[in-house]
């Protein structure tokens, strides 16, 4: 009753989480991550990276996103977007 009401970001479409998640909605990012992890991931391994650093790389990338998404103005793109972040991370290291 009191507040804004807790909206369940399961099954919604990326530029409403992404929408919500730069109002600071962590559910809404957590659904996001969910939702891509597993092909942030696999471009890293056919990158070449093998499975633990597709990992932790995935994991930063994401970290990098949630601190970035404020600037992510087509939340339709976001699975491109942190794509890139990955990928620029992998050519980095």
């Amino acid at each position: 009753m009191f507040g804004a009401p807790r909206r369940n970001p399961v099954g919604r479409p990326d530029a409403e989480l992404v929408a919500w998640a730069t109002g600071g909605d962590r559910a809404a990012f957590s659904e996001l991550v969910r939702h891509h992890g597993s092909a942030v991931r696999a471009l890293l391994r056919r990158m070449g990276a093998d499975a633990a650093l597709a990992d932790d790389l995935a994991q930063d990338a994401f970290m990098t996103a949630f601190q970035k998404i404020g600037g992510l103005t087509n939340g339709a793109a976001f699975l491109p977007w942190v794509r890139q972040i990955a990928a620029r991370l992998l050519v980095r290291r």
